[in-house]
């Protein structure tokens, strides 16, 4: 699966560690985090470089560093 544009997963509940585990070793590019406020000011900084990437016509690309 090639994704283009980061994923964020909230996370919570039973097996929570069990799933970040298996999230940050897909190579995937998603981001799990636990506390909702996080993940929604990451996913409002993501939106703002995407969208000013598209307004200027500059392709992105997202590595995570883990």
């Amino acid at each position: 699966m090639n994704l283009r544009i980061p994923i964020i997963a909230r996370l919570q509940g039973t097996n929570m560690e069990k799933a970040h585990e298996i999230i940050n070793e897909s190579g995937m590019k998603i981001f799990s985090i636990d506390d909702l406020q996080n993940a929604a000011e990451k996913s409002v900084q993501f939106s703002k470089i995407v969208k000013t990437a598209r307004d200027i016509d500059v392709g992105v690309e997202f590595n995570l560093g883990i």
